[in-house]
């Protein structure tokens, strides 16, 4: 009996050895983000998801959008049908701009209505701001902002020949608007239209061209830059400090050195770093200190330029990496240094 007992007990260890020798079993797939796992190709939840977009409530559409675009590829035919064929604006706006950061919208090229469709809405707004002394402006159209479609096609040049068409319109509005994106493409071959901005009606549009001019760096109109210096209004005058500082011609020390001597404190300023980066001199001279000191100061660099001026080569703007290592990003604090020249 004992015997038969010690062979039963003998059984069940050696079937509970062979159990626990077993490989364990692999732990079931997690679904990859993004990727389709779970239920987020669910055709049903994408519908909903979607149909949220075009919700009523601002953080449910927000919401709905951000877990869309987290969905990832899987989303992507939904969110195509949805832009092609929904009946709500809000949810063709947002189902394109989620394709847009996927990558998965086809590029192409604005239709002539479409082009139109945009020139009118800047020709009703004004999306240019010059805010307080500064020189130089901030630009939003909400209704441009939110169109993926527009907004991928003014990322390139491609719109530059109709924009650069639209400074000749009547509109104000229309000729800001163009030339700050102008300005923003760097589209050269725009510069002498937008030069002719330096002499409209409108202050704003005489800034905002300044302003445009320097961003592009086209050396051609340089001179008509120099000329703003000299504008009745010290907003524009100001603009076209700032934006001499990327045209690299001799011609702007003088009236930049005549600019530093004006009673407008910002303009002084701007006119001093725009000198400071075409000559690669590091100027002592601080535009908020006495005049007493800003003239002695200012002495010391027409002096410098007396002695220099012959042959004289501005610094373009490639060179001038240098100049700015180390100096402060904010105005308040960097317009305080002040050293020698070499």
């Amino acid at each position: 009996m004992s015997r038969l007992l010690s062979m039963s007990l003998c059984a069940v260890l050696f079937t509970a050895l062979a159990a626990g020798a077993q490989p364990a079993s692999p732990p079931p797939p997690q679904p990859v983000p993004g990727g389709g796992g779970g239920n987020e190709s669910d055709p049903k939840k994408l519908g909903e998801l979607i149909e949220n977009l075009g919700s009523s409530d601002w953080d449910e559409r927000s919401n709905a959008e951000k877990e869309l675009e987290a969905i990832g590829k899987p989303a992507v035919e939904a969110l195509t049908k949805a832009m092609k064929e929904s009946t709500d604006p809000e949810v063709k706006v947002r189902a394109k701009r989620i394709l847009q950061k996927l990558g998965a919208l086809e590029k192409e090229a604005l239709s002539d209505e479409q082009v139109e469709e945009m020139l009118e809405l800047m020709r009703s707004q004004d999306g240019v701001a010059w805010y307080g002394s500064s020189g130089s402006p901030s630009w939003y159209l909400y209704q441009l902002n939110q169109n993926p479609e527009w907004n991928e096609a003014l990322k390139g040049k491609a719109l530059a020949p109709k924009l650069t068409k639209a400074l000749g319109d009547e509109s104000g509005n229309l000729k800001r608007n163009a030339t700050y994106l102008l300005g923003e493409m760097g589209a050269t071959e725009s510069a002498p239209q937008i030069a002719k901005l330096l002499k409209d009606e409108e202050l704003t549009t005489r800034a905002t061209a300044a302003w445009a001019l320097g961003k592009i760096g086209n050396i051609d109109v340089a001179d008509q830059v120099v000329v703003a210096l000299s504008d009745n209004e010290p907003q524009v005058r100001r603009a076209a400090a700032i934006a001499l500082e990327n045209l690299p011609s001799a011609a702007a020390i003088d009236p930049l050195l005549a600019a530093m001597a004006s009673d407008d404190g910002q303009l002084r300023f701007q006119a001093y770093f725009s000198l400071r980066s075409l000559t690669g001199q590091r100027f002592r001279f601080n535009a908020f200190a006495g005049e007493s000191d800003r003239k002695e100061a200012l002495k010391s660099i027409q002096d410098w330029w007396s002695k220099s001026k012959a042959g004289f080569k501005p610094l373009p703007p490639a060179k001038r990496e240098e100049l700015g290592k180390g100096a402060a990003s904010d105005p308040d604090t960097e317009r305080a240094i002040e050293v020698a020249p070499k």
